[in-house]
């Protein structure tokens, strides 16, 4: 008798568990980093504004946000599942040259300090890690030295959910776009934006702290200034990273939304502001409304 029951409580548990319906809460203000996004002969949709990396104590994958991926036609992502390991690093070398190439012999020096300082790099371990690599390549590494203790990664934990659940994951560009938006940054202007990052380093990690909790307490009214404070060497790129992008998401994100249910995870900072997805898709004659996580 037992073994009939155990396997039937165990198929009412998955049923139960697939059939799971989010709770859908509107949010009192503008303050939120999920929206729900309508329009009258398209689907309904989630927009989710990700931090690509943070640390686990700003974390919050909630249930009722796991619910809605569960409950999704479609997940909607930057890319559609993690580059090829060995792609990626193609992609990030250099095809002529050096790292070197890009920086005056005083400001190689001063990289090269500063990885002795702040990573315990010898100058032959140093040269051996990045001498033939992209400068994006060099920027990734210092602000991956923010984090403190362990760290989870939105991106990640959301394609794993939507891969082990079967439901396909949209991606609106590829590893191999994103790379060129930094190729396409002169030498010059990719050399200052490495400098201006190591001049402010001890600056930038504090205030990457505290953007954390602005992030996880969902104040984005306090939230994008900061962002855009933290990197000025990127706003004047903003048109590039940000603006651009956004544009082109939106006939994509139009037509997925057309024929399916879809949850969106992007980037927080692609979402406000007056070239945000937000107010591009109220353009379009969207309704646009925060919800609780």
């Amino acid at each position: 008798m037992k073994a009939i029951i155990i396997p039937i409580f165990l198929l009412l548990f998955i049923f139960c568990s697939c059939t799971t319906k989010p709770k859908i809460k509107v949010a009192n203000n503008d303050n939120s980093l999920l929206w729900r996004v309508s329009k009258t002969g398209f689907k309904d949709a989630y927009i989710f504004g990700t931090m690509h990396m943070i640390e686990a104590e700003y974390y919050d994958f909630t249930k009722n946000m796991k619910a809605m991926i569960l409950n999704s036609d479609a997940v909607i992502m930057e890319l559609d599942g993690m580059p090829n390991p060995i792609q990626a690093i193609l992609l990030l070398k250099l095809k002529t040259g050096t790292l070197s190439d890009y920086f005056t012999p005083e400001e190689w020096s001063k990289i090269k300090q500063f990885y002795e300082k702040e990573f315990g790099l010898s100058e032959s371990n140093f040269l051996a890690t990045y001498e033939n690599f992209k400068p994006f390549f060099l920027f990734q590494s210092m602000t991956q030295s923010f984090f403190e203790g362990e760290t989870e990664s939105y991106d990640m934990n959301i394609m794993t959910l939507a891969n082990k659940n079967k439901i396909p994951i949209i991606g609106l560009e590829t590893f191999q776009e994103q790379i060129g938006f930094f190729d396409s940054i002169s030498k010059d202007e990719m050399s200052n934006i490495v400098m201006e990052s190591l001049a402010s380093f001890e600056k930038d990690k504090l205030e990457f702290k505290k953007l954390q909790a602005l992030y996880a307490a969902q104040n984005i009214s306090e939230m994008m200034p900061l962002m855009k404070e933290q990197s000025p060497e990127f706003m004047k790129f903003e048109d590039l990273f940000l603006t651009n992008r956004n544009k082109s998401w939106i006939p994509k994100l139009k037509t997925e939304f057309e024929s399916k249910s879809c949850f969106v995870a992007v980037g927080a900072a692609h979402l406000f502001e007056k070239n945000g997805l937000l107010n591009l898709l109220t353009q379009e004659g969207f309704k646009v409304t925060p919800i609780h996580k």
